[in-house]
């Protein structure tokens, strides 16, 4: 049985016991892709620009190039930082649930699942898409597919086999996806800077609720 409560309290309980962790994690996987994001939207823009001026290219074909571009572009930049950087963070919660410090430094730590989480996330991205494209509805119930993967792929499993475990427990407790949303949901209410703390006491919660549906 899921509960909702604990979840918050123990993500409450884990940003009070060791603030510059989970702050960290909120910095590396939001606003570090978004600084990035942003410079690289700069470039393409004044590229875009200078292309269609020389190959005289009507410009708002140039402008659906450049979108399409930016969207593929935002994806791999989050699934090269986000994805590696949220598996070391999951990993890092286990350390404290053996009453070890975890440390910001950690974060970056994230080489032996690299590849794993990178693609993980980059498949469970293209899912949640299609399901998105699918009148909207199939990307709302394969919403937890993304951390949910990245979960299993810190504990040592494959990207393949941490998408294929996700889909069978959201398929087993719908509730996951009910959790999930409302995670994201006060992840994002957050105005401005609020959101770094925010966002690691969804991760928190997230990592609460698993370990709820794994029994442990």
């Amino acid at each position: 049985m899921l509960d909702f409560g604990k979840c918050f309290t123990f993500a409450i309980d884990r940003i009070k016991a060791n603030p510059f962790f989970y702050l960290a994690a909120g910095l590396l996987t939001l606003l570090l892709p978004s600084i990035i994001i942003f410079g690289l939207s700069l470039i393409m823009s004044f590229a875009t620009s200078g292309i269609s001026r020389v190959l005289k290219i009507d410009s708002s074909m140039a402008n659906i190039f450049a979108q399409i571009a930016g969207n593929i572009m935002n994806i791999l930049v989050f699934c090269l930082i986000m994805g590696p950087v949220l598996a070391a963070f999951f990993r890092e919660m286990e350390s404290e649930d053996r009453d070890e410090n975890a440390q910001p430094a950690s974060l970056m730590n994230c080489l032996d699942t690299y590849t794993q989480a990178t693609v993980a996330y980059l498949i469970s991205s293209v899912i949640l898409g299609i399901g998105f494209l699918l009148c909207i509805i199939p990307g709302i119930l394969l919403s937890p597919i993304m951390p949910m993967s990245i979960f299993f792929v810190s504990r040592g499993d494959s990207a393949t086999n941490a998408i294929k475990k996700s889909y069978n427990i959201i398929k087993c407790n719908p509730m996951t996806i009910f959790y999930t949303i409302v995670f994201c949901l006060v992840a994002t209410m957050a105005c401005c800077i609020c959101i770094i703390v925010t966002l690691p006491m969804a991760y928190a919660a997230f990592y609460k609720m698993m370990k709820q549906v794994l029994g442990e």
